[in-house]
């Protein structure tokens, strides 16, 4: 109780102009081989004020395995809107775009509407951790929809 009072204030992370690398990494069950682990690369948007949070985000990774070598690839941008702020957490609202092509036979445009949360741990004022939750969806040879969770972590310079 002491601690909370002498906090004072805590503001949500203010991103504007800032750079977050890290890893993201989304949970596809059914995907031959396990899902990709994407590099992230996040850029603040400038914005007028600091609760304004508009993120752009662009990933990208492959899976290799011991037996095939290069066994899929895939990338794409993200856009992040700022839905609500929170001490030491925001809320976005995204949507992702890109391509993942799977060497078992497969390639599809991937639109990846998502609630997404960032928070920040007491202490750690540039490491972000993301939990991400929407629907995946899947235009190639056949039209693939399904629920998707991710995770990812990233630290802001």
């Amino acid at each position: 109780m002491l601690l909370v009072l002498l906090i004072g204030s805590v503001e949500a992370k203010d991103l504007r102009e800032r750079i977050g690398i890290g890893v993201w990494q989304a949970v596809e069950p059914g995907m031959e081989g396990g899902s990709l682990t994407h590099l992230s690369l996040r850029y603040g948007l400038p914005a007028a004020k600091p609760t304004l949070n508009l993120m752009l985000e662009l990933d990208g990774g492959f899976r290799m395995n011991a037996t095939d070598g290069l066994s899929g690839y895939g990338g794409g941008l993200r856009f992040l809107f700022g839905a609500a702020v929170e001490d030491n957490m925001n809320l976005y609202l995204s949507l992702y775009t890109g391509y993942q092509h799977d060497y078992g036979g497969w390639g599809a445009l991937r639109l990846l509407p998502m609630l997404s949360t960032e928070f920040f741990p007491f202490g750690l004022d540039n490491l972000g951790f993301s939990v991400d939750w929407g629907v995946r969806i899947d235009i190639g040879t056949e039209l693939i929809i399904a629920t998707e969770p991710a995770v990812g972590v990233r630290y802001y310079f």
